[in-house]
């Protein structure tokens, strides 16, 4: 599974604007490897959009 985090930080310069891509077995292991990241809590999670693991192409 992957997450893709669209995230903001409000600084001195401005806003800074970022994407995060993590992947992991399950929601609760890529939580844990956000909150790792983002410790101290420094950015504002805008949207997170959530991509099941891809067993192949089925483009037929």
């Amino acid at each position: 599974m992957t997450h893709i985090y669209h995230v903001r930080k409000d600084g001195a310069l401005g806003i800074a604007w970022k994407r995060f891509v993590i992947s992991g077995a399950d929601s609760k292991e890529i939580r844990a490897k956000w909150k790792a990241i983002n410790t101290p809590y420094k950015w504002e999670t805008l949207r997170v959009d959530r991509f099941p693991l891809c067993a192949g192409n089925d483009s037929s």
